[in-house]
């Protein structure tokens, strides 16, 4: 029989957050941040940047700007609001620059790519539709019409 302690430990959730920050960051940043999230216990946080946009995705406000992408998981739970509002307090960034969002919001979801399979029908074979084209128009499509009508009777 297994002990409390050890449901605990198999039950250990994480949380996700996107945070992206539109502009150029102070020296250190990453740095900052990680320290002041240290109140929620980062577990793991990786960066990227985007190239400069002229409107950057989610700030429209921001021309010209390239917006640094921070994945972080904690492991204490949090609402990304509040967590939002925590960062620019502690590190002092503008809250129109900063974006908050767990993946699995709707915003967030939207933006993520799916590859589709594509096939060209330029260079493919013509597929003949069963259906002749004069029995879908005209006088013959109002008798089909009736005549479906007149079945549901």
């Amino acid at each position: 029989m297994k002990r409390f302690k050890d449901y605990l430990i198999e039950g250990k959730r994480t949380y996700d957050f996107k945070i992206k920050i539109a502009g150029d960051l102070p020296a250190k940043f990453e740095s900052t941040l990680k320290t002041a999230l240290e109140k929620y216990s980062v577990s793991s946080m990786t960066s990227s940047k985007t190239p400069i946009q002229k409107v950057p995705l989610d700030f429209p406000n921001c021309e010209c700007s390239e917006v640094h992408i921070f994945e972080i998981c904690l492991d204490y739970p949090e609402i990304s609001p509040i967590l939002a509002s925590y960062i620019v307090e502690k590190t002092g960034i503008a809250m129109s620059n900063i974006v908050v969002r767990s993946p699995n919001e709707p915003s967030e979801q939207y933006q993520d790519t799916k590859e589709e399979k594509y096939a060209t029908k330029l260079t493919s074979d013509y597929e003949d539709d069963k259906t002749k084209s004069q029995d879908m128009v005209g006088e013959k499509r109002v008798l089909n019409l009736l005549k479906e009508l007149s079945k549901k009777d």
